[in-house]
């Protein structure tokens, strides 16, 4: 399930500006990272032409505008048993963390906790007021408002979790999570009795989530 979603709408691409930063200090890491999506949209009254395809067949949503969306998260984690988060030099990317004392020589292995901050905003107005478009005919038609009011919407998660290295190829994750949610697909049905705009009502999720993962 999908708390915030544009839902299909017709495009010919996109252009999306990134930036991203990260650092070790000992036990202690930080990562954070942010991108800026911008859609480029069919306009209405566009007919289709032989390469031309679309999903929903010769009809699909067209924003008013060319829609804008942005997403970034922030990250910090540290390790409890002195390790450190593995990173290569070479190519920028994280690697596998080596385990000071794994649990196959005696140690307790490495116990990391780690806290995170999402932000997701799928919200434009341009997208919101499209309507949906004939590419046979070039013939518009405008949905109901509150569906068009269900598309986007904005989410912050916050999340903590607990990571247990028992060695340098296994490890057990524990999270929790809080998602807080305005706008978007799901809010006319987990609020139907609102009389709030679509968009502008607010609801929580809780997730708690496990996981054991292997590395090789």
């Amino acid at each position: 399930m999908r708390f915030v979603d544009t839902g299909n709408f017709a495009a010919t691409g996109d252009s999306i500006l990134g930036a991203e930063a990260a650092g070790i200090f000992g036990p202690l890491h930080v990562a954070g990272e942010a991108q800026w999506l911008k859609a480029r949209g069919y306009k209405a009254g566009d007919v289709s032409t032989g390469t031309d395809a679309f999903s929903g067949g010769n009809t699909a949503i067209v924003p008013v505008s060319n829609p804008g969306f942005f997403g970034a998260y922030g990250e910090v984690g540290y390790f409890l048993t002195g390790d450190t988060r593995g990173y290569k030099r070479g190519d920028g990317t994280w690697s596998r963390t080596k385990v000071l004392k794994p649990i196959s020589k005696g140690g307790a292995g490495a116990i990391q906790i780690i806290g995170r901050y999402e932000y997701l905003d799928l919200s434009d107005d341009d997208l919101v007021n499209g309507p949906t478009n004939n590419f046979a005919t070039g013939a518009t038609s405008l949905a109901a408002l509150n569906s068009r009011l269900g598309r986007g919407g904005t989410q912050s998660s916050y999340i903590v979790g607990v990571n247990w290295y028992l060695n340098d190829y296994l490890r057990l994750m524990l999270n929790y999570g809080r998602v807080e949610v305005e706008g978007g697909p799901q809010a006319a049905i987990v609020d139907p009795a609102s009389t709030l705009p679509v968009n502008q009502r607010n609801y929580g999720v809780n997730v708690l989530q496990s996981r054991l993962q292997f590395d090789f």
